[in-house]
């Protein structure tokens, strides 16, 4: 005897069957409801009105006979559980509606009460099991359609799709119906579509990978595949999973080609280095083809306090410097390091937030032209002084020719040569005058120097003296 209280629905148009069937009942199941009826029309009129919890279905009645009869039950209730009564000649028969849905079958003239009380048991726990896994597949049907990722159920084997869901076709820009008529390799590149089946399809592990597919409108994207083994419909099949990363592949690019340059540009920094301090000047990162500390290289010098390497005054120099960037400011300024000088210009990494938590320091050796800076400035400063002395040089030699020059000028001026009748002392007073006149042209030519080198850049004006004098 087994204490369950079922409303059974028994539709049975042979008596003797029925009452057979009733009394194994009521051995059994004491506590259920017994409804009887003698056909198809009348079994959905108790349907209609009842509760019914199963149904022991005759298969050959007075309004229908075989699978027919099976069906018209089951389309009107496919949520009762339905065991077909059959003889020894139909079980062929009976294993068919199995197939249709029916729970269980049981030959009449092999049955028990205790047989047919388990299978009305057992047969209405699968059935509520089918009916929570019903519920819960079409649950997952309704989180697949509304899932914001592109999905897709597809056929293991084959890559056939099952399902797409809305996401899907938004994204990719084919319908549903499109897909179905379509495999998952239609939507890879040619020449990766062996890799993606056997990336993705040969084995019967989950897991991730990351191919390119083609959209519709021809576009290639990136993407990132989740792919699952799924229960649909009673069937092992696939659920794949799509994360569209074309955008992050190529802002990821981006930056590895960045990282790129900015690493070949420091490691070929003339003269000096580039470095990435934190906020408490440690240096994160630093390349170039000469750095701060001579002899050093960036092994030694990453991880390590920038203005640790210079003395105390230099040090605090540097930091005030630095901290100015850490403001959102730009600096560029001159540090020494031992007998070398260098020029650093420092500018602030900012965050996405507009904070700074990094800067960039660009370090140049300007020892050299430091040094070329200063023999500059001392050969200027010893030309200037040799000019002065020339000028001073002219200056006196100019103005002590001047007199004894003028002397003779006058004496020539005061000599009468037509009285000079001897041939050599004419020849020789001739010479003399010609060399005087030759001096005294290298002495004016020496006085004009001066006064064009010591002449100021000055206007000139037209002086009106009425004007002038109505000012005052």
């Amino acid at each position: 005897m087994i204490n369950s209280s079922f409303n059974i629905l028994v539709v049975e148009d042979n008596a003797g069957d029925y009452i057979l069937v009733k009394e194994y009942l009521e051995e059994t199941l004491t506590q259920s409801t017994i409804f009887h009826a003698e056909t198809l029309a009348n079994a959905a009129v108790i349907i209609d009105k009842t509760k019914i919890d199963v149904v022991l279905l005759d298969l050959t009645l007075p309004d229908g006979r075989g699978k027919d009869s099976f069906m018209e039950i089951y389309s009107k209730a496919p949520q009762i559980p339905i065991i077909v009564l059959t003889g020894f000649g139909d079980t062929d028969m009976a294993l068919e509606t199995l197939k249709l849905g029916a729970q269980d079958y049981i030959v009449k003239d092999d049955s028990s009460p205790t047989v047919l009380a388990k299978s009305i048991q057992y047969g209405i726990e699968r059935s509520k099991i089918f009916d929570q896994l019903k519920r819960s597949e079409e649950q997952y049907k309704y989180l697949f359609q509304r899932n914001p990722l592109p999905m897709f159920a597809l056929k293991k084997g084959t890559f056939q799709f099952l399902m797409a869901n809305q996401a899907a076709v938004k994204h990719y820009g084919y319908t549903e119906d499109e897909f179905l008529q379509m495999t998952f390799k239609n939507l890879g590149l040619k020449n990766e579509t062996t890799q993606n089946e056997e990336l993705t399809f040969s084995t019967n592990e989950s897991g991730n990978a990351d191919i390119k597919h083609v959209k519709k409108d021809k576009t290639i994207i990136d993407v990132e595949l989740g792919i699952h083994d799924i229960l649909l419909q009673g069937e092992d099949e696939r659920l794949i999973v799509i994360h569209d990363v074309t955008e992050r592949n190529r802002a990821k690019e981006q930056l590895r080609e960045s990282e790129l340059m900015f690493r070949t540009i420091s490691e070929n920094f003339p003269n000096g280095s580039v470095a990435i301090l934190d906020k408490e000047l440690k240096i994160l990162y630093t390349a170039g083809k000469e750095f701060h500390v001579p002899g050093t290289d960036s092994a030694v010098l990453e991880n390590t306090i920038y203005t640790s390497h210079f003395n105390d005054a230099t040090s605090k120099k540097v930091k005030l410097e630095l901290d100015k960037v850490f403001n959102g400011n730009s600096t560029v300024f001159e540090a020494g390091y031992q007998t070398l000088s260098y020029i650093i210009s420092a500018v602030p990494l900012f965050e996405k937030d507009y904070s700074i938590n990094k800067i960039l320091l660009a370090t140049q050796n300007i020892s050299e032209q430091k040094k070329n800076e200063t023999e500059k400035e001392l050969l200027i400063e010893e030309l200037m002084h040799n000019n002065n002395d020339l000028k001073q040089f002219s200056y006196i030699t100019s103005h002590n020719l001047r007199a004894p020059l003028s002397n003779l000028l006058g004496i020539l001026q005061l000599l009468d040569m037509s009285s000079i009748t001897d041939p050599m002392s004419s020849l020789l007073l001739k010479n003399f005058k010609d060399c005087t006149l030759q001096l005294n042209e290298t002495v004016n030519d020496l006085i004009n120097v001066l006064i064009i080198k010591n002449n100021v850049n000055t206007k000139r004006e037209t002086l009106s003296i009425p004007q002038t004098l109505d000012r005052v």
